[in-house]
């Protein structure tokens, strides 16, 4: 009895320190990245500056893109966290929050499905998914939709014990995943919800009938309170987002987002959706007398199959929509996750050992090889792949190496401990190889990544004095990361034609290859005070006006 208590807490531990080791490394230390956190941080920052939490802005212009939880969230951690922290990484503390969220709603759902002792697997699994592993660390609204679904899989899970708090959460995970991304989120799990009973009669229940209508009361207040608020402010902004940027991007009746490729999704499962997807169709097809009787198989079957016939319906693709779908693959994984073995799991096992141990001793080498110059080639190879960057010591990224390794070796070690010790390997290597890379080598990709360097030159750039500086072919990213480290907020021509007629400073994004520079879209004369790259493709050009005579001014309206 003793022996057991003391496994069991050594097991807690254990997955303590795998969550840690795969949640926070690359949190902290950092600055906003490309594209979408970028500009998701801004509409956090101008959320900070003006204190408007109904009507998300960016740069000083309404951004209708998405509803404001994530904003919200981050903003109130930002201001919680910043006298420790720099304001960015504190505003990425709702990352943390919702990793959190994420994990104890899957593992709660995976308990109550029958799981009582091996719940820890679906969690784990999402922690070692590798579509998952770098897009959790971001602060973009896909991590605040993921907990919702997250949730929401919990909710279905104890609908059949205990109707009233499942429809509790059922309904606070559609709700967070309509705040966090608009319609799509409640789109997936309402039809989910209505689907279930439609085809397994095992849901035909009276206590299911319960669940709906308690998950109804629950979500109402999510579903409703910020479109009336919104409403409220500006019926024209609340048709932009409820029509432009919900049914409008899923038509394709704007080019708002790009455009769904063929086989995105089939490509997405097969590569980023390792080992999950593999384990859930395996357990799908092992499991399939078991269908009518087994609520897990149900509900991640039917969860799994809406979520992909809805994303390969829609005009608009990318592969990090398709995250939601991980709750349902992760959850499915759990009956052939929990019977690996054989020579199959043995030989894996030892390709673990082999890819641990080449990632360890190769990431510490590589950045050792950097740090002392030798070989010459290595420090050659990085300053050619980012020539903004010097290799020198930084204490923090060391220590946080050090603890990327002491941990990943501690969960190697113990893994035994666990029955299912090929999953806590596989999240071992996975954490080891993100760790190392977002702590050894985290100023290296920073550099590459960070628009502070530049944006902090722009604004040293500027002049003095000056009426406004109008900007031509601006990103969201780089309007957000202008206003943050310039405090400068310009009038884009594409929203304010006559910017060009009455300001004195002109900022100009362009592509490497574009020869803007010989085709000015303006009637004066301009001189090129400034000029500054990003990236692999990003050009900056900052101009003055020069002066001249009987050049009439309009006056923007």
């Amino acid at each position: 009895m003793v022996e057991s208590q003391r496994n069991i807490r050594i097991q807690f531990l254990l997955l303590i320190v795998l969550w840690f080791l795969c949640t926070l490394p690359g949190l902290v230390g950092r600055d906003p990245w490309k594209s979408d956190e970028s500009y998701s941080f801004g509409l956090v920052f101008e959320m900070l500056k003006t204190g408007d939490w109904v009507v998300p802005t960016l740069a000083g212009e309404p951004f209708m893109e998405k509803p404001p939880i994530m904003y919200i969230m981050s903003a109130i951690t930002a201001r919680t966290l910043s006298p420790l922290l720099p304001l960015h990484d504190a505003a990425r503390g709702t990352v943390f929050f919702f990793a959190a969220l994420t994990f104890l709603s899957l593992g709660a759902a995976a308990r109550e499905l029958g799981q009582p002792e091996k719940w820890w697997i679906a969690p784990a699994l999402l922690l070692g998914s590798v579509g998952l592993v770098h897009n959790q660390h971001m602060m973009i609204t896909d991590v605040a939709l993921l907990a919702g679904f997250a949730l929401a899989h919990a909710g279905f899970a104890f609908s059949s014990r205990r109707p009233m708090f499942g429809g509790l959460v059922l309904g606070t995970g559609i709700g967070i995943a309509f705040l966090a991304k608009g319609l799509l989120g409640p789109g997936l799990l309402g039809l989910t919800a209505i689907a279930l009973p439609v085809l397994f009669k095992t849901w035909r229940t009276d206590k299911y009938l319960k669940t709906l209508l308690i998950t109804a009361l629950s979500a109402l207040p999510w579903l409703v309170i910020w479109p009336l608020l919104l409403y409220s402010r500006s019926p024209v902004l609340f048709f932009e987002w409820f029509w432009t940027n919900n049914f409008g991007r899923f038509l394709g009746e704007n080019n708002l987002g790009p455009k769904r490729e063929t086989f995105l999704y089939a490509t997405t499962l097969l590569t980023l959706g390792f080992p999950v997807f593999p384990l859930s169709v395996w357990s799908w097809w092992k499991e399939r007398k078991m269908v009518g009787q087994s609520a897990l198989l149900q509900i991640t079957l039917v969860s799994f199959m809406t979520g992909m016939v809805v994303l390969n319906i829609s005009s608009e693709g990318r592969s990090l929509y398709a995250q939601p779908v991980f709750i349902s693959l992760c959850l499915a994984s759990l009956p052939a996750a929990t019977e690996l073995g054989g020579k199959q799991s043995r030989i894996a096992s030892a390709l673990f050992v082999i890819v641990f141990v080449l990632f360890l001793a190769g990431g510490w080498s590589l950045w050792t090889m950097m740090m002392v110059g030798w070989p010459a080639a290595a420090r050659t190879l990085v300053l050619q792949k980012v020539p903004d960057y010097l290799p020198t010591f930084q204490p923090w990224a060391f220590a946080g190496g050090v603890a990327v390794t002491s941990a990943a070796i501690f969960c190697w070690c113990l893994a035994d401990r666990m029955g299912e010790a090929l999953i806590i390997k596989w999240c071992t290597v996975v954490g080891l190889c993100y760790g190392l890379v977002m702590t050894l080598f985290l100023p290296i990709i920073n550099s590459n990544m960070s628009y502070k360097t530049i944006m902090t030159s722009l604004g040293c750039n500027l002049p003095s004095r000056y009426l406004c500086v109008a900007s031509v072919g601006l990103g969201e990213p780089q309007r957000a990361m202008i206003h943050y480290y310039a405090n400068l907020r310009t009038l884009r021509t594409e929203v304010e034609p006559g910017a060009l007629d009455i300001c004195d400073v002109m900022l100009i994004q362009s592509n490497y290859n574009d020869n803007i520079h010989n085709r000015l879209p303006a009637r004066d004369s301009w001189k090129l005070v400034w000029e500054g790259r990003h990236g692999s493709r990003e050009l900056f050009r900052l101009y003055f006006r020069l002066p001249s005579e009987n050049i009439e001014r309009k006056v923007l309206k």
